[in-house]
């Protein structure tokens, strides 16, 4: 992802920007409008978020575990299980949506995982169009 640490970008309108696995540590993002952003694994602690537009934004695994989010609208943003806020925050009390992991591996982790030597078996269930001789992979009787 980008490296915007310590970046100064009050009031910018980063809306439906892909900002996934941005290094933002300790950014001033006050005013900001991520309005459906995605800042999956993003790193944003120490990070100033106060009064920011988060609407819908997709915080899915990003790290909040020191950011100011006072006063930002989170309403619809998007979290899970593993997205670190900080302690004591209520993601649900901001208006923000919990969603499931993935049961199954999507196709794009899979692509990036080292296949060539994996072993496909009946136990993993593919996702629909992915072929998994197309990434190397080899069925072993």
């Amino acid at each position: 992802g980008a490296n915007l640490r310590e970046a100064y970008l009050i009031g910018a309108d980063l809306r439906g920007g892909d900002l996934r696995e941005a290094n933002l540590r300790g950014a001033n993002l006050r005013w900001v409008i991520l309005l459906d952003a995605d800042l999956s694994k993003a790193d944003l602690r120490w990070a100033k978020l106060r009064e920011a537009k988060l609407i819908g934004a997709k915080l899915i695994g990003t790290d909040l575990s020191k950011t100011d989010l006072s006063k930002a609208n989170l309403r619809g943003a998007k979290y899970n299980r593993l997205t670190n806020f900080l302690k004591g925050f209520n993601p649900k009390e901001r208006g923000m949506t919990g969603v499931e992991i993935e049961a199954y591996p999507s196709e794009a982790l899979l692509k990036e995982a080292l296949l060539r030597e994996a072993k496909k078996n009946k136990l993993i269930d593919f996702p629909k169009n992915f072929n998994p001789k197309d990434h190397g992979m080899v069925e072993i009787e």
